[in-house]
């Protein structure tokens, strides 16, 4: 399904246990555990639509290892996109983010001292805070999907659109320690005002205008 919920897409229909999606790099192909044959792990090719057991080892938890929960392996960590820092002066980049998953959507904080990021790197899409000088990441936010974070000028605070469970996309924002969190409104996107005293946000236009916030 889209990030959103909308054009919900179903794969497979074996009529088993079938469960542990795990995309390949290139989005072109799912690899999953399915029940429909006993205990075999499948792959299924998105563009040709059709699956295939890639194991087929069978036994018990006392004796050969079951094949579940399938991982792919990228060739390479650089087909993975991190955060970069670009220096228009020279055109040089200076990499801040080298981890296994997507990291994306960067905001810095006002100092500069740290920038905010969106990385699947624990499953879902989260909100995660790095420390410029030391490289030290710290993970803010344990929902079902995060994006779009915009620092607050005070510094104090990350909007970010977020959805919990299967709930819709809504505007939260959480402290740079990660243990304050506060919904805002529902169904919108964020846009930090200046000096960060509101959160502005879209809607549909049959939604209920947006209310302005005081998170300074």
């Amino acid at each position: 399904m889209d990030y959103d919920g909308e054009n919900l897409r179903k794969m497979t229909s074996y009529g088993s246990i079938t469960l542990f999606p795990r995309w390949n790099p290139d989005g072109k192909r799912l690899a999953f555990t399915s029940y429909k044959n006993g205990n075999p792990d499948s792959t299924f090719d998105l563009e040709k639509g059709a699956a295939r057991t890639l194991s087929d080892a069978r036994g018990s938890t006392c004796g050969r290892v079951l094949p579940t929960a399938p991982a792919w392996r990228p060739r390479s960590p650089r087909e993975e996109p991190n955060v970069f820092i670009l220096t228009l002066a020279d055109g040089s980049l200076k990499r801040v983010t080298s981890h296994f998953g997507v990291d994306s959507s960067p905001t810095f904080s006002p100092d500069g001292e740290q920038v905010a990021f969106v990385s699947d790197r624990a499953g879902n899409p989260q909100i995660h805070v790095q420390e410029l000088a030391t490289g030290r990441v710290k993970r803010l936010t344990r929902m079902n999907w995060c994006d779009s974070p915009s620092w607050s000028p005070s510094g104090e605070w990350i909007a970010f659109s977020g959805g919990q469970q299967q709930g819709p996309m809504d505007i939260f924002i959480v402290d740079v320690t990660g243990t304050r969190l506060v919904q805002l409104t529902h169904g919108k996107a964020p846009t930090r005002s200046r000096p960060g005293r509101r959160t502005a946000a879209s809607s549909p236009s049959r939604a209920r205008a947006p209310s302005a916030s005081r998170y300074s």
